[in-house]
C-alpha cells in the first residue's frame, strides 16, 4: 500500500547513493523489514518518488510527520532512543545476514546497512502513532541509503543521534596472596641446541623446494620444467571474470523485480519506469470520441487513461498540495486543487467494455507536479501486457504518454510538472 501523504521534497544534487539501483529498492527494503523484524521498522523508511528529470525527490509517509530536529528536548530524546532501539535492530538482522556468506544474503546486508545512513539530522522525522507498546513516535527517514557528496565515509550522521548507553567496568580479578617460591638452581638448557638445528634444517629444505616448485609445474634438477597446467586456463579465468561483471549487472536490474516476483510479505509491487517501448496508440479522434460517449468533462488540467481490453486499470492522480483523486475519493474542493474522476470505467466484469477511457479533470489546478498512477486493478484477459494511452490536456497544450502494466497490483507512475 502506498504512502499517501508527502512531507518533503528534497534536490538529489550534492548527494551520493549508496549501493546499487536494486540495493535502493523501497519495496524490496520494506518488505525484508517487515517480514523480518516488525511494521514499526518497515515505516522507518520514507516511500521515494524521483521527478521525470531526476533533480527533485518527493518523500512519502503514511501520515504527516515533524522534523525530529523541531520537537522540545524531552520528545527528542523519547524520539531519539526509539531510533537506536530501531537502527540496533536493523544492524543486528544485517550481521546475520551477511554471516550466511553467500552473494545474496551479502548484497542484502549492505542494503540494509545503507538504510541507516542519511546525509543530516534534518533527513530524520517523527509521527505521533498511537502504539499499544507505550512508545507515541513512529520515527520516518528521508534521503536514506544517501550520504553528501563531501562526507567523510567514516561518518554516521545516526550514530550520532543515538543515545550511546555506558559501558560497565569490567570485575577486577581477584588478588591472590603471595606465595613464597624457593630459589631453584636450574642447569643450561642445551637441548635447545637440538631444536634450533633441526629448525634451520626444515627452512633449507623448504627454500631447496621454493626453488624447484613453479606455478603449475617443478623444475628439474637435470634441466627443464614439467608443466602440469592446461595453457588455455587463464583466457578461461578472464572470460569468467568478463561474465561476472556482465552478471552482476543484470542482477543490479533484476533486483528491482524482486520483491513483486516473490510478494514478500505483501509488499507493494516494483514500480517500473515509464515504458519507452513503441506501442500503438490510439488516434487523438479516438480517444475524444471517447469522452463524448460518456460525456466526460474537461478541465483547466485533465488528465485522461485510453486501453483497448476489458480489464480494470485504475487512474490516480496527486495534486502538488498532496490531496489525491482516486476511486475512493473521487472529488476534491480545496483553493489550490478541484477536480473529479468523473469516468471509471470497467468497475464490473458484466459491463465491461473493449474501448474503455477513465477521466480526471480539474477546474482548478494550481502550479507544482502532480504524481499520475496508474495500477492494474483486475486483469481479464491472458495477455502479457497492457499497453495504454495517458493523455495531458493543460490549457491548449497537449502531451500524451505510452506506458505498460504487465500483472495485478502492478503500479505505472509518472510526474507531470506545471
Amino acid at each position: 500500500m502506498m504512502a499517501n501523504m508527502k512531507i518533503a521534497s528534497t534536490a538529489t544534487d550534492g548527494l551520493e547513493p549508496l549501493g546499487n539501483p536494486g540495493q535502493r529498492s523501497y519495496d524490496l527494503l520494506k518488505g525484508i523489514l517487515l517480514e523480518k523484524l516488525s511494521e514499526r521498522h518497515a515505516d522507518l523508511l520514507a516511500e521515494p518518488v524521483t521527478s521525470q528529470d531526476g533533480r527533485w525527490t518527493d518523500w512519502y509517509s503514511d501520515g504527516s510527520a515533524t522534523k525530529l530536529v523541531d520537537l522540545d528536548e524531552s520528545d527528542q530524546d523519547a524520539a531519539r532512543a526509539e531510533l537506536g532501539r530501531l537502527k540496533s535492530d536493523i544492524e543486528e538482522l544485517a550481521g546475520r545476514m551477511s554471516a550466511r556468506g553467500d552473494s545474496d544474503n551479502l548484497r542484502l546486508s549492505a542494503a540494509l546497512s545503507n538504510i541507516l545512513e542519511v546525509p543530516d539530522e534534518a533527513s530524520v522525522y517523527v509521527r505521533r502513532v498511537d502504539s499499544p507498546d507505550g512508545c507515541p513516535f513512529q520515527l520516518v527517514l528521508t534521503n536514506w541509503s544517501h550520504r553528501k557528496a563531501d562526507q567523510p565515509k567514516a561518518v554516521s550522521v545516526l550514530s550520532t543521534m543515538v543515545p550511546r548507553q555506558p559501558r560497565a567496568a569490567p570485575p577486577a580479578p581477584p588478588v591472590a596472596p603471595p606465595v613464597a617460591v624457593p630459589a631453584v638452581r636450574t642447569a643450561f638448557p642445551w637441548w635447545v641446541f637440538w631444536w634450533l638445528g633441526w629448525l634451520v634444517l626444515g627452512i633449507a629444505i623448504a627454500y631447496l623446494l621454493w626453488l624447484l616448485v613453479l606455478p603449475c609445474g617443478v623444475r628439474l634438477p637435470f634441466g627443464g620444467t614439467l608443466h602440469l597446467c592446461p595453457a588455455a586456463i587463464a583466457e578461461v579465468d578472464r572470460g569468467a571474470a568478463a561474465r561476472q561483471d556482465q552478471l552482476e549487472g543484470e542482477i543490479a536490474r533484476l533486483e528491482l523485480d524482486l520483491a513483486t516476483l516473490e510478494g514478500q510479505c505483501q509488499a507493494q509491487p516494483v514500480v517500473p519506469e515509464p515504458s519507452q517501448e513503441v506501442v500503438e496508440a490510439p488516434p487523438p479522434d479516438e480517444i475524444d470520441r471517447r469522452l463524448e460517449r460518456e460525456n466526460a468533462q474537461q478541465g483547466e488540467l485533465s488528465f485522461t487513461l485510453v486501453w483497448n481490453n476489458r480489464s480494470d486499470i485504475d487512474l490516480a492522480v496527486t495534486c502538488p498540495y498532496g490531496s489525491r483523486i482516486y476511486w475512493r475519493n473521487k472529488t476534491e474542493n480545496n483553493s489550490s486543487c478541484t477536480g473529479e474522476l468523473d469516468v471509471d470505467a470497467n468497475v464490473n466484469a458484466g459491463s465491461a467494455t473493449s474501448d474503455p477511457v477513465e477521466n480526471i479533470f480539474y477546474s482548478r489546478a494550481g502550479s507544482g507536479r502532480y504524481h499520475v498512477e496508474v495500477k492494474l486493478y483486475a486483469k481479464r484477459l491472458n495477455i502479457r501486457a497492457h499497453d495504454f494511452t495517458l493523455r495531458i490536456q493543460d490549457g491548449g497544450a497537449t502531451r500524451e504518454v505510452q506506458g505498460r502494466v504487465s500483472s495485478e497490483g502492478e503500479i505505472w507512475r509518472y510526474t507531470y510538472e506545471r
